[in-house]
């Protein structure tokens, strides 16, 4: 049976250039803290390696800013999976104008807590759509992983 597995850069380490056609590319899913706040608690020597996994040089930066998740972000669309999916927090913090101000906060679930499946985005879709600019910023992305034509 040909099933795609699932690759997350902290799981499975290893460049995103190097995934399997045969696989979901994600940058994390509901149990896992998001995009912002696992890079922010990544020890220095760890952040070195998993940005050269994404095809950066030089030092990793510390933090998460929008252009930090957008390179990691990218990372994921323009490797071989036949599939990527993103959690609508990490790609919201690609951009400044929608980056969120607490990432611990944007956690879909916490398996074992009480904490569970309580996460609303601060966005409407709505304006999202409406913001020609955040729309522009999304479909820049997409645009240039090849994974749409238009």
């Amino acid at each position: 049976m040909s099933i795609p597995g699932l690759r997350i850069p902290r799981v499975t380490g290893g460049p995103t250039s190097e995934y399997p056609y045969l696989s979901v590319a994600s940058t994390s899913t509901h149990d896992m803290s998001t995009l912002a706040c696992w890079w922010d608690s990544l020890p220095a020597s760890s952040r070195d390696e998993m940005w050269r996994s994404f095809g950066c040089t030089g030092p990793a930066p510390l933090k998460c800013s929008p252009p930090v998740a957008k390179q990691i972000v990218q990372s994921i669309l323009a490797s071989p999976s036949i599939l990527a999916v993103l959690p609508l927090q990490d790609l919201l913090d690609t951009c400044a104008a929608t980056v969120t101000k607490d990432p611990k906060s944007d956690q879909i679930n916490f398996p074992g807590t009480d904490h569970l499946w309580r996460w609303r985005a601060s966005w409407h879709i709505e304006d999202l759509l409406s913001n020609k600019s955040v729309v522009n910023h999304f479909a820049s992305m997409i645009l240039a992983s090849g994974r749409y034509k238009r």
